[in-house]
């Protein structure tokens, strides 16, 4: 038995049809919603409503608990990076009554956290932008080269995200963005041209990679670092290998999407983040054959 939750988010209705047409599998879809694609998926043999855990995570995690103990469910898979990092959040209260393929939390939160991420992956050399502390801003500003790119420490779909053309406009827009995300990242901002990637991967417990996907964005909105309309799969072995040396460097386990923009100047995939769940794109994965339900139910 299979739990899906957040089954309002488009993911859970491509995982449920991929993990669906394999068979074998009793397939549990949970929600804060009544009205959701994935509950009228002929995959589902079951539908519970839990409480909204961005409102009441108590009630969410006493939901999701009481529901685990009278199905005896065997594998719960979160969408979302809310919700993953919910579920991680409880892991203890959880696993033990069902097993959920995640990483221990420092690991999560070190993905989750783009200025960790970026530290650890400039220490084991991969390449990233060039970073400026706000003080280094003030400091140098005649002599750094605008535009540059602010954006959350802890957030995702390009959440609070900016681009400052000059000094004026820096100082506006981060003092905007660090009142609702404290101490945000602030890089140089990597030109068009060169094309944005993310590499999908799952691993084991063993911090194994279990499969890879890699994906090229051909639009977004809005145009210049927005969340993806269409993606493409190619091979793109380099974006591989530097994706899966962070993941293992910082013990992930389980689903994730680890994003790059390629430098057109220096011709070089420099690292943005690692998203800590399922990818927004996992119905193209799904598509080509990589079934990543299946692989995180095995």
């Amino acid at each position: 038995k299979v739990l899906m939750i957040d089954g309002h988010d488009r993911r859970a209705l491509a995982c449920i049809r991929s993990l669906g047409r394999v068979g074998g599998y009793e397939i549990h879809v949970g929600s804060c919603r009544n009205v959701n694609a994935t509950k009228y998926s002929k995959y589902c043999s079951k539908f519970f409503k839990y409480a909204d855990p961005e409102k009441d995570i108590a009630n969410f995690i006493n939901d999701v608990l009481g529901y685990l103990k009278e199905n005896e469910i065997s594998v719960l898979i979160p969408m979302g990076e809310n919700m993953a990092y919910f579920i991680n959040s409880n892991i203890d209260k959880l696993q033990e009554y069902v097993s959920v393929l995640q990483p221990e939390k420092e690991a999560f939160n070190i993905a989750r956290d783009k200025e960790k991420t970026l530290k650890i992956a400039h220490s084991i050399g991969i390449p990233i932008p060039y970073s400026y502390t706000y003080e280094q801003v003030v400091e140098n500003h005649q002599k750094i080269q605008f535009p540059l790119l602010i954006k959350p420490r802890i957030s995702s779909a390009s959440m609070g995200m900016a681009i400052v053309e000059n000094y004026q406009d820096f100082l506006n827009q981060y003092k905007k963005i660090n009142d609702k995300y404290p101490n945000p990242v602030v890089q140089e901002l990597i030109k068009s041209g060169g094309g944005h990637y993310q590499l999908n991967a799952v691993l084991d417990k063993n911090y194994n990679v279990v499969c890879t996907v890699v994906k090229n964005k051909l639009r977004e909105f809005p145009i210049y670092g927005g969340p993806s309309t269409f993606f493409r799969t190619v091979d793109y072995p380099i974006i591989e290998e530097y994706g899966t040396k962070l993941l293992k460097e910082i013990k992930w386990v389980g689903p994730a999407e680890v994003e790059f923009m390629i430098d057109p100047v220096a011709n070089t995939p420099k690292l943005m983040e690692i998203n800590p769940r399922m990818s927004a794109t996992i119905a193209l994965s799904c598509y080509v054959g990589v079934n990543f339900p299946l692989y995180i139910t095995q």
